[in-house]
């Protein structure tokens, strides 16, 4: 009688501690050979060194700046939005309307990086949420319905999918001497871009820039700015 009582003791303890003393097999470890990237800073080596940056805000020419850019410091985040029919940012312009962050980050040399987390709200379709602007442009990040939601390089080559209603952190390495673009999604890199032609100058661009949908909106923080010689 005792015997079976410490027998069934021992299967107690066994069971709720997951210990293999009762002849059960014992479970194989879980095995994660690929590291977990590092969220936030910059990403493609090392020598980067964060920038403060001053900017202001393209919005259409017409309208209060509160009607299509908001900013909430608390939480550093900024939401753009453009209505389907909104003016340019300049009276008499004939660009598509736009609400952006301009960074004032002119460059003509060195690597320059960008980072921010984005949020792009459904419905956003065939709109430019980040670009490295040139004469030709270097890059134009563009939301699409597609998938859930999708990132793509300018109109082709798919970054990230599904991106509707949730936050996905970024980071755009442009390396001038070499003239390559590289993109990182979630601290991973997605995809590398050559730039075909350079342009005599650069500077970063985000928020929303054109539309075929009725409204696109985005909401970006945590915006960074990196530099390295």
């Amino acid at each position: 009688m005792k015997l079976l009582k410490v027998e069934c003791l021992l299967m107690l303890f066994c069971f709720t501690t997951g210990l293999s003393a009762c002849g059960g097999d014992e479970d194989e470890p879980i095995k994660n050979d690929v590291p977990i990237p590092e969220l936030y800073g910059p990403k493609h080596g090392t020598g980067w060194v964060e920038h403060t940056y001053d900017y202001y805000i393209q919005k259409p020419w017409n309208l209060n700046l509160e009607e299509r850019y908001t900013y909430d410091k608390e939480n550093d985040e900024h939401t753009f939005k453009i209505i389907k029919g909104d003016e340019p940012f300049k009276q008499g312009d004939h660009t598509s309307p736009r609400c952006e962050l301009r960074m004032r980050n002119d460059y003509t040399e060195g690597n320059h990086q960008f980072e921010a987390d984005y949020y792009v709200v459904e419905g956003t379709h065939r709109t430019a949420v980040m670009q490295i602007f040139g004469y030709p442009v270097a890059i134009n990040i563009k939301a699409y319905e597609e998938n859930g939601g999708t990132l793509k390089w300018h109109d082709s080559h798919d970054i990230v999918s599904p991106v509707y209603n949730k936050w996905v952190h970024l980071n755009v390495v442009h390396m001038f001497t070499e003239r390559q673009i590289y993109v990182y999604v979630d601290g991973k890199l997605i995809r590398s871009f050559r730039v075909k032609e350079d342009a005599p100058s650069y500077y970063f661009k985000c928020g929303v820039y054109s539309t075929v949908s009725e409204v696109s909106e985005v909401k970006i923080k945590n915006i960074k700015y990196y530099f390295k010689p």
